[in-house]
């Protein structure tokens, strides 16, 4: 099987959402419309070159980088299937 890699553009940034919890430790089950304004936590998995400083002709790289741990809002969220797995 062929490995796709993606390449975001610019100061774009690939992740895959960790599992939220369902449970508290408690035992206490959480439903899934509470947490519509929660930060999702996941993982970087691809990250774009950097942001593009149109007035001064420079790349600002990114401080992220793959691999690292990320909180990100639930408004920025673009589901992608790729290869039967969800990014």
């Amino acid at each position: 099987m062929a490995t796709t890699k993606i390449q975001p553009l610019y100061d774009r940034v690939v992740v895959r959402p960790h599992d939220a919890e369902t449970k508290t430790a408690g035992g206490i089950v959480i439903p899934e419309t509470t947490d519509k304004d929660k930060p999702v936590k996941g993982e970087a998995v691809y990250v774009g070159s950097g942001k593009y400083n149109h007035e001064k002709g420079t790349l600002q790289p990114l401080q992220v980088k793959p691999g690292d741990k990320v909180l990100l809002e639930n408004t920025q969220e673009l589901t992608l299937s790729l290869m039967a797995q969800n990014i």
